[in-house]
């Protein structure tokens, strides 16, 4: 790998741990907003790529460079101290829809 390419990965890397931080923001705003802790069993994330599902990694994808085996389920559970379900992000569309409907 050439320095650049390390370069450009390290800032992809950086670039994910922010927008991850991010969300954590957005959803313990809004999980403290309407559930307190004590009530809340979990949280579902759809995540675009390839999902390893057994560690919770990102393995691949198009839309999130830089975010190859970054551990979303370990982070998040992490700091938001509940337990998380990671799935592709199409997937997890086509349960909400069934679950609750279009819209």
């Amino acid at each position: 790998m050439t320095a650049i390419q390390e370069n450009s990965l390290s800032r992809a890397r950086s670039i994910a741990q922010i927008v991850a931080q991010t969300i954590l923001r957005l959803l313990g705003w809004k999980v403290e907003a309407r559930l307190p802790k004590a009530n809340m069993l979990g949280i579902g994330i759809g995540v675009p790529g390839i999902i390893n599902l057994a560690n919770g990694r990102v393995r691949q994808s198009p839309n999130l460079p830089g975010w190859s085996e970054f551990p979303v389920r370990d982070d998040i559970e992490r700091r938001l101290r509940t337990h998380v379900i990671l799935a592709n992000d199409a997937n997890a569309a086509a349960l909400g829809e069934k679950w609750a409907g279009a819209g």
